[in-house]
């Protein structure tokens, strides 16, 4: 049987290592791999909205005058 040894790290210091499956450590990986995709793509979009949303707010302010 294939298997991986995934290390994890935790926010209290404490660090864990496991040894899983190589297809467990696939589904884990690609889970992450997806999960910071979406992030990106959400600050991506959040960033773009911020600009779209001050730009409005100063030609509004420009031809309000």
């Amino acid at each position: 049987m294939d298997s991986r040894i995934l290390h994890y790290e935790f926010v209290t210091g404490e660090s864990v290592n496991i040894t899983v499956s190589a297809e467990i450590a696939e589904v884990i990986y690609d889970s992450h791999r997806m999960e910071h995709a979406s992030n990106e793509r959400s600050r991506y979009l959040h960033v773009q909205e911020s600009i779209r949303q001050s730009a409005v707010q100063l030609f509004s302010e420009a031809f309000s005058a």
